[in-house]
């Protein structure tokens, strides 16, 4: 309790940030090891179960209160604090809440999955991003006048004097097309597809910048106090203050019951 009781001291003085003192916390020897905790046990230890009154023993003492999460409780500090700051708030709706935001973190987030580009390209192109790629390299190569695939010397058929393509279509004379090497692609649409999502990259990264620095001026505010809550919840812990005798049989029912234990654990 000594050491806990230092980074609580120091944490108050903001001698420690929040990060450095739950580091520190997390590294503190666990409760039950402690002969403290061992003798406290064995003090607040009944001699029947509380729930079915068993006296077969081992009996076990169970915890009817927990610590919460920290990350629980930072984030719940943090809503608070964001919440009762307006204009922040009203910052970080503003940028979230804007159409252009919503699709730019769908379409950044998607664009790699070929099961959405259908969807998404329709919606990015529809923003018109990208008025021509003139700018863009490209070359100039021969492909399939059926499906417009690219063709290369092992397309060529010597022998017969003939292309045949990947797709097996068979051609005498080969269409000119423009091939974009830089993104490997033939479309133009295609390659303003990418170059819109680069933009929609930009945007987010931009925005994402800006509701991460007004949440920045809350985070240490709510990890300061979501730590000493946790300090103080841990103590009680500590003292046995909800404790109650159960039996092995009871205490696993109980674990069961409050999602302490895998239930697949039950059925082996």
């Amino acid at each position: 309790m000594k050491e806990i009781n230092e980074i609580e001291i120091k944490l108050k003085c903001d001698d420690l940030t929040y990060v450095d003192a739950f580091e520190l916390i997390k590294k503190l020897p666990k409760p039950w090891r402690r002969k403290k905790w061992k003798e406290l046990r064995e003090s607040k230890l009944e001699s029947e179960c509380k729930n079915c009154g068993s006296t077969e023993k081992p009996l076990v003492i169970q915890h009817t209160k927990h610590p919460r999460d920290f990350y629980v409780l930072k984030n719940k500090e943090f809503d608070k604090l964001l919440k009762n700051d307006i204009k922040a708030n009203q910052a970080i709706e503003k940028i979230k809440n804007n159409k252009a935001y919503k699709l730019a973190k769908e379409a950044v987030a998607l664009s790699n999955f070929p099961s959405y580009y259908k969807v998404l390209k329709p919606k990015v192109l529809s923003l018109d991003l990208i008025e021509n790629i003139d700018n863009v390299e490209y070359t100039i190569r021969d492909c399939c006048p059926e499906c417009k695939g690219i063709l290369t010397h092992r397309h060529y058929k010597k022998t017969l004097s003939i292309y045949k393509c990947d797709n097996r279509h068979e051609f005498k004379t080969p269409n000119k097309i423009k091939y974009y090497p830089q993104y490997r692609l033939k479309d133009e649409n295609d390659v303003k597809f990418k170059l819109s999502i680069e933009l929609l990259s930009q945007y987010l990264k931009k925005n994402d910048k800006i509701v991460a620095a007004i949440e920045a001026k809350f985070d240490n505010q709510s990890g300061k106090k979501a730590l000493l809550q946790l300090i103080k919840e841990h103590r009680i812990y500590m003292e046995m203050k909800h404790i109650k005798t159960l039996c092995k049989k009871c205490a696993f029912k109980e674990d069961l019951a409050g999602g302490k234990i895998n239930p697949a654990y039950n059925k082996r």
